[in-house]
């Protein structure tokens, strides 16, 4: 079974690596998507007048 993991307070935030760790332990297939460096909320709001929002893909190990 697969989780999908998402917020919007950055990949640093301090609820999200705990719940990713506890969805492998419990055997699921996790992909995390969340903002890349900083709290985005409400940043879906907006318009992009500069080219696309997103910045990429990255993997990162769990603390």
């Amino acid at each position: 079974m697969r989780a999908l993991i998402t917020n919007d307070d950055g990949v640093d935030s301090a609820g999200i690596a705990l719940l990713a760790r506890v969805a492998l332990d419990a055997g699921l297939d996790v992909v995390v998507v969340t903002a890349k460096d900083k709290l985005r909320r409400l940043l879906g709001a907006g318009l992009v007048e500069e080219g696309p929002s997103m910045n990429g893909s990255g993997t990162f190990e769990m603390p």
